[in-house]
């Protein structure tokens, strides 16, 4: 009977392109000899590759060893000839590569001449189609997030993954509007019957975190041109923009990762659009002078409750209280509890993501009505 494992395709998913396309799932470590002889005995492989590590790999100490002899150990050997691989198919994707194990364990001698990866390699069937992490189980979910290059996923599992696999069966595109069916069907639907016949998801109509901060930028964009073009100051500075926008595109897959993406977006909407009043003498004056206009800071309501949300996430971020992230979650979400697995980690960044977006649309009319105000002579 198969076995199922989840193996990622390099960190973060980095080589998930490379081994999808070469039809292989491989691993290095930063050893570069044929294993093949080592695998005659698990006491044995252990015994050799540990010098070799240690000696070689860059993360040389006992317990990184001692990890990576065991991945490797899994993917050369514990794996069998039509064991099924379930590989994330990017670092910000929320499908899933499925594929059937077609060979054991082969060293791709002069990869490295040739510019290739992961030269301890299984050769590997990759199904057409993807399976989508939004139709996995919350168990499943939870068990396919752990950390680790390689594990095998519970039996418990089986037959929702075989069910996951079947739903999403092989298919070839005609044309845009067209989906034919393979292997015994002769039926051409159109794409909406053939998604809703197979209950099938379009992954580009997933929207992601990058996808929705990618628009967001535009609008801070058009906003720094439009006070340039007026010589205002601008709310905005493009060196900020540029140090701070990778944090706000990456995905958030845990609590850290959201306190970064918190931190971001507080320094971004608050902190660099302030400045400290050069005129400030005693308590009576303002101590900040603020860039963002009046009707967007205090008076529109939706931009006050995104500047409501963002000083909310600051207590996550700076003092960790986890009952706050609880509150914005219950809040946004509609559910009592906070964030507990990836997948609401991903629901609330994206969500304020888009309170985001269209706050910048607001900010971008506000800016405009005032600049198409005629001055008084």
């Amino acid at each position: 009977m198969a076995k199922y494992y989840k193996v990622m395709l390099g960190a973060d998913s980095k080589y998930a392109e490379e081994c999808y396309d070469g039809g292989f799932i491989g691993a290095w470590y930063e050893i570069n000899e044929d294993l093949t002889n080592y695998l005659c005995d698990r006491e044995f492989f252990k015994n050799n590759l540990f010098p070799m590590l240690m000696a070689n790999y860059s993360k040389n100490n006992k317990n990184s060893a001692s990890s990576c002899i065991t991945q490797l150990w899994i993917i050369c050997k514990t794996i069998h000839i039509g064991d099924i691989i379930i590989s994330p198919a990017g670092k910000y994707s929320s499908s899933y590569h499925v594929g059937e194990v077609k060979s054991d364990y082969y060293f791709k001698r002069d990869y490295f001449r040739n510019g290739e990866i992961q030269p301890h390699r299984r050769e590997i069937e990759w199904f057409q189609n993807k399976i989508l992490k939004n139709n996995f189980s919350d168990k499943l979910k939870k068990s396919i997030n752990r950390p680790g290059t390689v594990f095998n996923l519970n039996e418990t599992y089986s037959e929702e993954i075989e069910s996951l696999i079947n739903g999403s069966i092989k298919q070839k595109i005609t044309d845009v509007n067209k989906v034919e069916a393979v292997g015994g069907f002769d039926t051409v639907l159109t794409r909406e019957e053939f998604n809703n016949s197979y209950n099938i998801i379009d992954v580009k109509s997933i929207e992601q975190p990058y996808e929705i901060a990618k628009r967001v930028r535009n609008y801070v964009i058009q906003i720094v041109e439009l006070c340039k073009l007026n010589n205002k100051k601008p709310i905005f500075t493009e060196n900020n923009l540029l140090k701070l926008w990778d944090d706000l595109e990456k995905q958030c897959n845990t609590r850290s990762d959201l306190k970064l993406f918190s931190e971001t977006l507080y320094k971004l909407i608050k902190e660099n659009t302030r400045y400290r009043n050069p005129n400030y003498k005693n308590k009576t004056d303002p101590f900040y002078i603020f860039m963002l206009p009046n009707e967007f800071y205090k008076v529109n309501p939706e931009t006050t409750h995104f500047i409501f949300i963002i000083n909310t996430l600051r207590q996550y971020y700076v003092h960790d209280e986890t009952s706050k992230i609880g509150d914005v979650f219950a809040e946004l979400l509609g559910t009592k509890s906070g964030p507990q697995i990836l997948e609401d980690y991903q629901k609330l960044q994206c969500k304020v993501l888009l309170m985001f977006e269209k706050s910048m649309n607001i900010l971008l009319s506000i800016i405009k009505k005032e600049f198409e105000q005629p001055k008084n002579p």
